[in-house]
Parts: structure tokens; C-alpha cells; sequence
């Protein structure tokens, strides 16, 4: 909370210009260089590959982000919109490339949101339990993730209290 009240014009978002090393297998570039179609609950991507937009260095980050009023109003209205549209997983690009890409990109710091545990090329990151609360308690970020309530809903009990509430069990009940 500190850090944003000392920086009111600047957005805090993980930032990083694609192709990236830890985005296997092309460094995220995929996720841009063809049209995505969403059909159900699963992407279907289309084989031939489009044209990217001269001019535009692509950005890839975590999809947790905190933007200032004006950042969100500038990437909302962007032209870039539609070209997302079809991207793959483009939460995790739209802000980014939009922002960087403009004179916003000065007041925009590469900063993580996310309390997150990735290990080697797991597709999902692990599951935080109570072993984690000590390293949750002192990370400066704003969210973490990712908690189920099967697997340990004691963790989320914990979290609660220690924010001064508290809320019945989430058992059952998953949590990205």
C-alpha cells in the first residue's frame, strides 16, 4: 500500500519484452503470432500465422496489475483492443504491450503483483498451504496465488484472521 501511495501516477505491473526466456517454447511470441478463437472453455488457434503490427514491441506479464485511473482509461480506449481479441491468454499481454508501447511508459514499473511459487515448466503454479503463510505474511505483493480449500483451507482461515477477518470455511471452493 506504501509503495502505490508513494507513486500515485505509476502503474506497478510485471513487464517484460516478448520473445522472454521463461515463456518456453518461443518466449510467448505464440500467443500473437496467430488468432485464437474461444470455443467453450478451450482456445482453438488457427493455422496460418498472421501479421504483426509494425512498430509494436510486445509485452508479456503476470495478469495481477495495478494501474493508475489514467493508464486504464488510455489502454481501454487503444486501437490495439481488437488485435488482442484473438490473442492467446491476452491478459497477460494487452496491458503490458499497450502501456509500454506509449508515452505512459515512463510512470510504469516492472514490478510483480503476484505472490506466486513456479517450479521448472509447470503449466499451473503450486498450490499455496500453510507451510506458505510465513512467506505470505511478509511479501510486499497484493495477491497471491493460487489456494484451494480441498487441498488446505486452513491457509485462507489464517489469512483472514490476520487481515482482521473473519469469513466461514472455503472448503470445497478453489481459488486462483
Amino acid at each position: 500500500e506504501a509503495m502505490v501511495q508513494a507513486a500515485p501516477d505509476t502503474s506497478f505491473m510485471e513487464c517484460q519484452a516478448l520473445p522472454r526466456s521463461d515463456w518456453p517454447p518461443d518466449g510467448g511470441m505464440y500467443r500473437v503470432r496467430h488468432r485464437y478463437l474461444k470455443c467453450g472453455v478451450r482456445p482453438i488457434r488457427l493455422p496460418m500465422r498472421r501479421q504483426l503490427l509494425p512498430g509494436i514491441t510486445f509485452y508479456g506479464g503476470s495478469a495481477f496489475w495495478c494501474l493508475t485511473r489514467a493508464h486504464a482509461a488510455f489502454a481501454l480506449a487503444s486501437e490495439l483492443r481488437e488485435f488482442f481479441r484473438h490473442a492467446f491468454v491476452s491478459d497477460e499481454l494487452f496491458f503490458q504491450t499497450v502501456l509500454m508501447n506509449s508515452p505512459w511508459r515512463g510512470a510504469i514499473k516492472d514490478e510483480p503483483m503476484c505472490y506466486t511459487i513456479w517450479s521448472g515448466n509447470a503449466r499451473s503454479p503450486k498450490t499455496l498451504g500453510q507451510q506458505d503463510l510465513e512467506a505470505l505474511m511478509r511479501t510486499p505483493h497484493f495477491f497471491a496465488r493460487k489456494f484451494d480449500g480441498d487441498i488446505d483451507s486452513g491457509v485462507l482461515d489464517q489469512l483472514d484472521r490476520a487481515a482482521g477477518r473473519v469469513l466461514p470455511s472455503v472448503r470445497g471452493q478453489r481459488h486462483q
